[in-house]
């Protein structure tokens, strides 16, 4: 009767000690080191602790910059700078050129050789359709760009889709090539421009 009870106790205490085990292995990360910079948080620069809300903005910029972090979580403390450099899109775009994961010189040497025969003022920067020939129709709207922002956002929506996408490359090459769209006048169908955000097929071919 006590060699069975000994063999109880000690199938318990071997059961307690493969759950602490299991329990360890699965622990956070270590608390004390930013997730973004792998330095210490206990270095005197400020630090922010990252809501719901921030937790969304934190996975759209790891999605943006190639899903490279791990999970990010409510309560988890950041530094105040990394979290705000690693979220900002001017620092995600020179981010993308340190990598190299922008087009190679000859491919844009080759779009750029294209490009010399768009009209920026009267064709679709997204899928180069003239406009005039729609605008007879006046069933389809049409915008010109106005700001450099919307020029900004373009330039990392085409970084985010990435290298191999034919349209993606198209855009991109068009924009490097006008420098500045807003001086050159250039202009968008609103729905290509819906179709280019929501990653949607288009219904007409890319010029």
């Amino acid at each position: 009767m006590a060699t069975q009870h000994n063999h109880a106790k000690r199938s318990k205490s071997t059961s307690e000690l493969s759950l602490d085990l299991h329990l360890t292995s699965s622990d956070p990360p270590d608390v004390d080191i930013c997730a973004l910079c792998n330095h210490t948080l206990n270095d005197g620069q400020k630090k922010t602790t990252v809501t719901n809300k921030g937790v969304a903005g934190l996975q759209k910029a790891s999605r943006a910059r190639g899903g490279s972090r791990p999970d990010f979580y409510t309560g988890q403390i950041l530094h105040t700078r990394c979290r705000h450099d690693y979220c900002n899109q001017n620092s995600i775009r020179r981010d993308f050129n340190r990598k190299g994961e922008h087009w190679s010189a000859a491919k844009k040497t080759s779009l750029r050789s294209s490009t010399n025969k768009f009209d920026f003022a009267n064709d679709c920067l997204l899928c180069g359709r003239c406009t005039r020939d729609l605008r007879k129709k006046g069933d389809v709207s049409f915008y010109q760009i106005r700001t450099s922002s919307c020029q900004a956002n373009l330039e990392l929506l085409c970084l985010q889709i990435g290298p191999g996408d034919k349209l993606a490359e198209t855009v991109k090459g068009r924009i490097e090539y006008a420098q500045n769209l807003c001086a050159a006048g250039a202009v968008y169908h609103q729905q290509c421009n819906i179709n280019f955000r929501t990653g949607k097929i288009f219904h007409w071919h890319i010029s």
